[in-house]
């Protein structure tokens, strides 16, 4: 079960927060109470509005057999795209946005 804590941040499965990005146009999902399968977890400054999310986050994955890398952070509510990102909004700072209801 989900609850929205904003309209830019989606809290599940009682440690995850997703969010949408707008450089992949999809879903980035980041561990905040306790560590993923994986044994990653970032910090949260609590903010629902503006929020900061440390360390940076990095996402790889392919779509149509073509890597794609998403690596950003997530500072007082703008998304800080890396120039390592594969995607349009690379070096760029945008602000977040609210997630669409198709994502939900």
């Amino acid at each position: 079960m989900s609850e929205m804590l904003s309209p830019k941040i989606e809290y599940f499965a009682d440690f995850m927060h997703g969010f949408y990005c707008p450089g992949c146009k999809w879903m980035h999902h980041i561990a905040i109470d306790r560590p993923s399968e994986t044994n990653q977890q970032w910090q949260w400054d609590g903010n629902v509005n503006m929020p900061t999310y440390s360390p940076s986050v990095l996402v790889n994955w392919s779509r149509h057999n073509i890597p794609i890398v998403c690596h950003s952070f997530i500072q007082n509510g703008q998304w800080v795209f890396l120039n390592d990102c594969t995607h349009e909004l690379a070096g760029q700072t945008v602000s977040m946005v609210d997630i669409p209801e198709s994502q939900l």
